[in-house]
Order: C-alpha cells, then structure tokens, then sequence
C-alpha cells in the first residue's frame, strides 16, 4: 500500500479540522440550526457517511440551490471565525 501524497493528506487534514470545528461549543452559537444541519450531514458527523447536497435536500425538504448557499454560508462563517 502507497503513502498517500502530500495533496491528498493536506486534504484530509482539512476535513478533520472542519469537523473538529464544527464539533465545537462555539460554533452552536456562531451557525443557525440550518447552517449546523447541513454542516453535520454534509461531513456524517453523527453515521461517519457524508451526504451529499441532493440527499440532505431530500433529508431536509429543501432544494439543492439552498442548501448550497447554506453550506457556503456556513463555512464562510466557519473560516473567518477562526482566521481571526
């Protein structure tokens, strides 16, 4: 089995730290419930799966523009909350 190059492990690093992020106190306070929802299905914070935007859609009846606009807003939030 190979190594996992550089690219591919930053990557994983970046998911792991958006979740530890998104598992923190502060950030309950800094996001909606949508803005949480979508974030913790998005990453499969509670089954370890992660959804896609069309399958938290149906999860959550809205569309998937919407839930769209909600994950980027909410990682936004997320990366100037900590980057300060």
């Amino acid at each position: 089995m190979s190594a996992p190059d550089d690219e591919e492990q930053d990557s994983n690093e970046d998911v792991e730290d958006v979740m530890a992020k998104i598992k923190s106190p502060s950030c309950t306070t800094l996001l909606s419930d949508d803005e949480f929802a979508v974030l913790y299905l998005r990453f499969g914070l509670k089954t370890g799966r992660a959804l896609s935007q069309s399958a938290i859609a149906d999860v959550l009846g809205k569309s998937k523009d919407y839930i769209k606009q909600i994950e980027q807003r909410a990682l936004n939030k997320l990366r100037d909350h900590y980057s300060e």
